[in-house]
């Protein structure tokens, strides 16, 4: 691994730090007030300022930092951030889980694509999301996959000085009641929030922490080819925001969150050439289908089939446990070239 040297001798990493907010429900941060905190409780890594609107996103986000930072791992977050859909501020600090940090430090992704090795911390990001009801998600990525490392909740706070807040965040000084008329107007085309989302606030229905927890839901599942197109090699997207290689022969019973999205990898069992399809899927219909199957009984994980066509001009995608099988509709395959020098080792 490429561990540097900082000035007074400890192991350094170069990583950078991303924010974003979940959902389009849009954070308001004041970055004097978000930061990471080394082991004896001093400011690590300060997240880039001035402040300002921290747009849509998931497991990735809007660079907080100077790029390529190099740094111990820090221990502990501070953060703080006004959530404009729910007219509140939030505030919290968490120490960092030191024991996964210890292993990603050993952590190397194989890429599927290449047939590289790489540790994962090598150069790395860590994503720091804001999301409404306090939760706070952290992602770590690097050399093509993306992991969700920690979550914690924040704590209700009220902002004693609304007036240096706004200023220092949304560039001039305007009382937080007229703050918010402009973002809750529905003609209002610069709105930090969308039509959707202030549509919910005005009818009360911002999502809660459940919400959120709920793509986090792991299940042991295994997605396979069929009798015609053999599955090698993958990547895979994740409601919950990873993403990561899965190799032939590797162990897919271990669980895992619902996938949103493949770049498989398959080998035509006629013609033993490969192809490479990209599935993008539906989330709430994955979801639930997961939902419905991990109900039946029994231990054995989760199927996901990609069902290819010998002519290739149809696939289906199934989601079964025992004898419940459930055909997924709302999903876009097309098939693109493989990676130059793609070449998987057949077992």
């Amino acid at each position: 691994m490429s561990i540097q040297k900082e000035n007074n001798n400890k192991p350094a990493y170069k990583y950078d730090v991303e924010v974003s907010s979940a959902g389009g429900y849009t954070a308001l941060l004041d970055f004097n007030n978000n930061y990471f905190i080394d082991k004896s409780g001093k400011i690590l890594t300060a997240f880039t300022s001035p402040g300002g609107m921290v747009s849509d996103g998931w497991s990735g986000g809007e660079q907080a930092t100077a790029s390529g930072i190099i740094a111990s791992l820090p221990y502990a977050i501070k953060v703080s951030w006004f959530s404009i859909a729910e007219n509140q501020f939030w505030e919290g600090e968490a120490i960092l889980d030191q024991e996964k940090l210890e292993k990603l430090k050993q952590y190397k992704v194989s890429d599927v694509w290449f047939k590289q090795n790489a540790y994962l911390l090598d150069d790395f990001t860590f994503t720091v999301n804001y999301a409404t009801d306090g939760l706070v998600t952290i992602w770590i990525w690097g050399g093509g996959e993306v992991h969700l490392f920690m979550q914690f909740q924040a704590k209700k706070v009220e902002e004693p000085n609304w007036d240096r807040f706004i200023q220092n965040t949304f560039g001039e000084k305007i009382s937080r009641k007229d703050f918010l008329a402009y973002q809750m107007d529905l003609k209002n085309g610069n709105a930090a929030l969308n039509e959707n989302v202030r549509r919910e606030v005005i009818q009360k229905k911002i999502p809660g922490v459940d919400h959120w927890l709920r793509l986090m839901k792991t299940y042991s599942w295994i997605l396979k080819g069929n009798d015609f197109f053999t599955l090698k090699d993958y990547q895979t997207n994740y409601v919950n925001g990873e993403q990561y290689f899965t190799h032939q022969g590797q162990d897919q019973t271990p669980p895992r969150s619902v996938p949103l999205a493949f770049i498989a990898f398959l080998r035509n069992q006629q013609t033993h050439k490969d192809i490479r399809a990209d599935l993008d899927l539906d989330q709430e219909e994955t979801i639930e289908a997961f939902e419905a199957v991990a109900k039946e009984p029994g231990n054995e994980p989760i199927q996901f089939d990609i069902d290819i066509h010998p002519d290739m001009k149809e696939i289906g995608l199934f989601v079964s446990k025992g004898a419940h099988k459930i055909e997924l509709h709302k999903f876009k395959a097309i098939q693109r070239d493989l990676p130059a020098g793609y070449n998987p080792t057949i077992k």
